[in-house]
């Protein structure tokens, strides 16, 4: 009747190991897909940020000079419908209550931009550009703070409630582990006594010449390790960013442009940024501005070949953004931000960032402020291919 209880205390064991196995396996993929969810929504916030920006940036070309109004207008358009979709798939997406409510906020918030904007580009079109600057630089900010103010208390609590949920996940995991690994310690104390061999009886009645048997020694159990911390990342200040587009779409004198260099290249955490214009005949890259690099940095660089084999020239080939990541642990990265206007590609913003792989917010960050720089420089490049064409004539 032992052996057999024993037989069966056996089976139970098994069946709650393989049992814990499987449950843990469960536990393990639901907290993966928890996890992914947090930062699938933290990814959304982030981007609705970005877009915010990218719309700011695009509004003021409405009233800066020399801008095609229709170019900016699809670009707002588009913008706008971005921003409308974002919202909708996380107010779908949010699991809390008081989240839910505050993107509600966010999207009346929204209305009201919307609104400021049908109103600004109404303006723009009969060529009033000081009511719609007004409209865009007092009400369309004072709006959009509302707006941000909005996304950041969302976001703020839906990550707090995700977290919460991942918590229990984990506290139920390890409780389902501590009992299991308890009934096993409780069955290796029943076994280890069991396999003691019985004792013999005594050949005399002197009971001080035997000893005592041995105290069994059980090994502690195995302690649950805990979850490395999640990686730190550098967060993009987007209120600083917005505000050095507003004021590069109100620059008016040259003078004023060296300043708002050094504030790029803050925004973008760079050692260095240079503003790269290609020349007349369209063959070389000839560095105009910097900040960060002395003359003698500036003299060894020299020219860029359109042809070159770097990320500058490449840069202005494909008008598209490139990037560069460090090849040491401590090392810089490199951005190439394109400058391109409706009648094509000017020249190149190319910035050395502390960050040594570029992140894709970092990168989309450098295209707005380099979308600024090139709506700032095509009035000037104009002039000066203008200027060329009449000394040939």
């Amino acid at each position: 009747m032992r052996k057999r209880g024993s037989g069966l205390l056996l089976v139970l064991t098994l069946l709650i190991a393989l049992g814990t196995l499987v449950q843990d396996f469960r536990y393990d993929r639901s907290l993966s897909q928890a996890h992914e969810t947090t930062r699938a929504i933290d990814r959304q916030f982030s981007a609705l940020d970005v877009s915010l920006a990218e719309l700011r940036a695009s509004e003021a070309g409405y009233v800066a000079s020399g801008q095609s109004l229709d170019v900016w207008t699809a670009r707002v358009g588009e913008i706008l419908s971005g921003i409308e979709a974002s919202i909708g798939n996380l107010s779908s997406a949010a699991v809390d209550i008081t989240a839910k409510t505050q993107i509600e906020a966010a999207a009346a918030a929204f209305v009201e931009i919307k609104r400021i904007e049908e109103r600004a580009r109404e303006f723009a079109n009969k060529d009033q550009k000081f009511l719609a600057s007004d409209l865009i630089f007092m009400d369309g900010v004072e709006a959009s703070r509302r707006f941000g103010q909005a996304l950041a208390q969302a976001r703020a609590t839906e990550l707090a409630a995700a977290q919460a949920r991942e918590s229990r996940l984990a506290w139920t995991r390890f409780g389902m582990n501590a009992v299991a690994l308890g009934f096993a310690i409780v069955v290796m104390l029943y076994y280890a006594r069991s396999a003691q061999p019985a004792e013999e009886p005594p050949r005399s009645l002197d009971l001080r010449s035997q000893e005592p048997p041995a105290p069994v020694v059980m090994a502690p159990p195995p302690s649950i390790a805990s979850p490395p911390p999640p990686p730190v990342t550098t967060a993009v200040n987007l209120t600083e960013t917005a505000e050095l587009c507003v004021d590069l779409a109100r620059v008016t004198d040259g003078a004023d442009v060296p300043p708002l260099l050094e504030r790029a290249a803050r925004v973008l955490d760079a050692k260095g940024v240079v503003l790269w214009m290609a020349d007349a005949d369209g063959a070389l890259l000839r560095p105009t501005l910097s900040y960060g690099y002395g003359d003698k940095v500036l003299n060894r660089l020299g020219t860029l070949r359109m042809d070159g084999e770097n990320v500058t020239a490449l840069a202005y080939r494909s008008m598209k953004p490139q990037s560069v990541s460090s090849t040491t642990a401590k090392g810089n990265g490199a951005l190439a931000i394109p400058l391109v206007t409706a009648s094509g590609c000017l020249g190149v913003l190319a910035a050395e960032i502390r960050q040594g792989k570029p992140s894709a917010e970092r990168l989309a960050i450098a295209r707005v402020i380099g979308a600024q720089f090139a709506s700032l420089v095509a009035p000037a490049a104009e002039a000066t291919e203008a200027a060329g064409k009449a000394a040939e004539a």
